[in-house]
């Protein structure tokens, strides 16, 4: 029924697709390898990454507490560096300081803005009410920073200890 050339040209043909078909899955699969082994790595560095939070931690305290020492100041300055070229950010919050400025730059910079508390990336751990302040800190602001939180590709690697404003008790009077 079939000639001979026709039969070859099918195997051939045949042959051909499972050839692609292979190939197709051989890259399917190397891509997929790639994926996890990218992530494995990832994992891996946050998990370094938050051991190594806690030195910096404790080099920004040490930094704090000696100003004057510029071998305390230089390590600091080195971890810093480290976390950086890892992609690991502190989260950035304000407080509503009044800039540094020197009497010969004239007038005081306004402050900025508070930071509003985030629970995405804060984590609220005490409130203050909003009457016991001082200053012009509103509800749901943070008014202070315990611990510095840390984002890694955009991602929270820990979220900011805070302490927030508190809303105001609403009066209900009552006979």
């Amino acid at each position: 029924f079939y000639s001979n050339d026709l039969m070859r040209s099918l195997v051939g043909r045949g042959v051909q697709m499972q050839k692609k078909i292979f190939a197709d899955e051989l890259e399917a699969v190397r891509a997929r390898g790639l994926a996890e082994t990218e992530k494995a790595g990832r994992f891996a560095i946050r998990g370094l990454a938050k051991d190594l939070l806690q030195v910096a931690d404790n080099l920004e305290r040490a930094s704090i507490m000696e100003a004057e020492s510029e071998g305390v100041q230089m390590t600091y300055r080195n971890m810093s560096e480290v976390l950086k070229a890892h992609r690991i950010t502190p989260i950035d919050i304000q407080l509503g300081e009044l800039e540094d400025t020197k009497e010969e730059e004239g007038p005081e910079t306004p402050p900025k803005e508070r930071t509003p508390f985030d629970p995405e990336i804060h984590e609220c751990v005490a409130t203050v009410p909003v009457e016991s302040l001082e200053s012009d800190a509103k509800p749901g602001q943070i008014v202070e920073v315990l611990s510095r939180g840390w984002m890694i590709d955009g991602k929270v690697l820990r979220a900011s200890q805070v302490v927030c404003v508190a809303d105001a008790p609403s009066s209900s009077s009552s006979p």
